[in-house]
């Protein structure tokens, strides 16, 4: 599609994806332009490797150089996984766009958990 579609339907994917994740709209990959698939792709391993980035840091401030090499090791390998989809392979797309926003709310949670008051 043309520039100004793919930035449109691009600013709408995080309100879709969100409304999709509460059954609200179910989320039709099949008939998004491939190209737009790929920007929303592309920007979910962003997302995730953006949350890699800031657990290095909080890793590095506390002291931690070995859990800021795995961080660190973290985001290579998902560059190095991004990478390795075809810009045709819709299929492995979506795979990854689920699997990169599960492991994202995960750590999400896990540090939302971390800063719970421990039961005396």
């Amino acid at each position: 599609g043309d520039a100004v579609t793919r930035t449109a339907v691009s600013q709408q994917a995080p309100a879709h994806q969100e409304a999709s994740r509460e059954g609200k709209i179910p989320v039709d990959w099949e008939n998004v332009d491939i190209a737009v698939l790929y920007d929303i792709f592309y920007e979910q391993g962003t997302a995730l490797s953006g949350t890699y980035v800031s657990l290095r840091r909080l890793a590095r401030a506390a002291g931690d150089e070995e859990g800021a090499q795995f961080w660190t090791r973290q985001i290579r390998d998902l560059d190095h996984e991004r990478r390795a989809v075809g810009v045709n392979d819709r299929t492995a797309m979506v795979e990854h766009m689920d699997r990169w926003e599960r492991i994202r709310r995960q750590l999400d949670q896990a540090q939302r958990a971390a800063s719970y008051p421990t039961a005396a």
